[in-house]
């Protein structure tokens, strides 16, 4: 970077010696560092002789800065724009496997499919956990937050279920748009635990949100009553709108806990209560419904794309 800017005529030792630090403190601290305390106007007094070349000293070394700045937050953007995109595709490939299982297979195994990504959380994160050392390892993180994590894992698990229970009431239409309800949920709970503050901006897109959602539900309804289906449409968005809320609450906390702690943590803990609770709750539910499925290579290849 430095040797983009322009080289000064000829300095005494004493402007040479004071040029010399300041390009030192750049290469070594950066740019931005040095900037915040030094303003041009400063090192012109102090080299009187040269008054035009230090501006122009200056001014590089800044519109670097400003150019390194604006590049790093554009490739941040653009990467967490990427990553959203392909969690987006994901989440849709979700939601059409498990539409496909429970319309056309009749495999209605909410509990199950998500037993099976509890399980993989476990294999990968929770085993990381059980290996590690010191204040990092699973059991001196169990004994200082289990509970925590239990409600936490609690939470996760029931998100998951109503919403792939839904997919046996109502639509994908209407449960990949009703499950945006987790937006608002996410934004009232971040301004009063996370104190984070939006603009107005925020506030009228999720009133949109809302409202979008609001006419999706009464289209369900009459749409349903059409077919003689009004209420069973409607327990599904409901399943979604409950699961939503779950969700917003888990993200949440996930934000939280990966910001303040780190994310293995997070999902090594969802991994060890995802898999025990749920496996809990499938020896309890959803027995039967395993036995009555007719498992072939199809079903085990949409279970698999769905995990």
């Amino acid at each position: 970077m430095l040797g983009l800017i322009p080289k000064l005529p000829q300095l005494t030792q004493e402007d040479e010696a004071l040029m010399c630090f300041f390009s030192t403190a750049v290469s070594v601290y950066g740019p931005g560092e040095i900037l915040a305390d030094v303003k041009a106007e400063e090192l012109e007094a102090a080299l009187p002789a040269h008054r035009v070349k230090v501006t122009q000293y200056i001014l590089t070394v800044q519109f670097l800065c400003e150019s390194d700045s604006w590049i790093s937050v554009d490739r941040e953007l653009l990467l967490t724009l990427a990553l959203g995109q392909v969690l987006s595709l994901l989440i849709c490939g979700i939601g059409l496997t498990s539409k496909y299982l429970a319309d056309d297979y009749h495999a209605n195994t909410p509990v199950f499919q998500c037993f099976l990504n509890y399980i993989l959380l476990f294999l990968v994160y929770t085993t990381t956990l059980a290996v590690r050392q010191g204040e990092e390892n699973l059991l001196a993180i169990l004994k200082r937050r289990w509970w925590k994590y239990m409600i936490l894992g609690l939470i996760d698990i029931e998100a998951n279920y109503l919403v792939i229970k839904a997919y046996q009431y109502t639509t994908l239409t209407s449960v990949q748009l009703l499950d945006c309800f987790v937006i608002p949920v996410v934004l009232l709970l971040s301004w009063f635990f996370l104190l984070v503050r939006y603009k107005v901006l925020h506030f009228v897109g999720v009133g949109v949100c809302l409202l979008g959602m609001g006419c999706m539900v009464g289209a369900d309804v009459m749409v349903g009553r059409q077919q003689g289906l009004g209420d069973h449409k409607l327990m599904g968005d409901l399943l979604v709108l409950a699961g939503a809320t779950l969700y917003g609450i888990s993200n949440v906390c996930e934000e939280f806990i990966v910001k303040n702690l780190s994310r293995v943590e997070f999902l090594g803990m969802m991994g060890l209560f995802g898999s025990f609770f749920s496996g809990i709750q499938l020896a309890i539910m959803e027995h039967k419904e395993l036995l009555k499925v007719q498992w072939d290579w199809q079903i085990g290849k949409l279970v698999i794309l769905t995990v």
